[in-house]
């Protein structure tokens, strides 16, 4: 796999990201590659970023990694055990209030959102819910949300909970770890633009980006 990597040497903005993960029974078959792709994405972070992790399926929702440097929020496969459903409103809800306690003071606050089923658990948040808050999210406080979907047609998913098209990507079984290399080079743009909205902007992903996270592998 061809990555991208940070140049840390280059003057970047302080950035957070907060990592939402879905646990849910049927990303046993993908375990391996999301673990692997995510662990590949936090390594390419510049060493000043501080990174948190949710894994959620309808068990729980638990944050696993706290504001970390980089070099220590890497996940071991073994801690990522996929059960249960998918409350996919309620894990966006609830991580968007731990994203607003933890980034004041941070210059670019990401939070990239990887699943591969559709909403089925949620008992607090409402689809209506998470739409207002990641728009308002977006458009007034600048943050980059990006949304991975696997087997299913993001752009459509994810704008209909208020993602934007250009920061969603569609996904086949198998390749989060080239999705996520995308979303490092997402994530570099919009840290190393002159202010949130042009980093948003500019951290569009290409079409080359979309065929290769839809590529199967043989």
């Amino acid at each position: 796999m061809t990555t991208n990597t940070i140049n840390t040497s280059a003057p970047s903005a302080r950035l957070y990201v907060h990592v939402v993960l879905d646990r849910s029974g049927s990303m046993d078959t993908c375990a391996d590659d999301a673990v692997g792709g995510y662990n590949t994405y936090v390594a390419q972070l510049p060493a000043t970023a501080r990174v948190s992790l949710t894994l959620f399926d309808s068990e729980g929702i638990d944050l696993v990694r706290d504001a970390l440097e980089p070099a220590a929020a890497s996940l071991p496969i073994g801690e990522f055990q996929p059960r249960a459903t998918t409350p996919l409103y309620d894990a966006i809800g609830y991580t968007v209030v731990e994203v607003e306690k933890r980034s004041t003071g941070f210059d670019r606050v990401a939070l990239v959102i990887l699943t591969d089923g559709f909403e089925n658990a949620s008992t607090h948040f409402k689809r209506a819910d998470i739409l207002k808050l990641l728009r308002e999210k977006q458009e007034r406080d600048g943050w980059l949300v990006i949304y991975l979907g696997a087997n299913q047609d993001a752009w459509v998913v994810g704008e209909q909970f208020g993602t934007v098209a250009d920061n969603s990507l569609s996904v086949e079984s198998g390749q989060f770890s080239v999705a996520l290399d995308s979303v490092s080079r997402a994530t570099r743009s919009y840290t190393e633009s002159s202010n949130r909205q042009t980093g948003r902007a500019l951290s569009s992903f290409s079409r080359e980006d979309r065929a290769r996270a839809k590529r199967r592998q043989d």
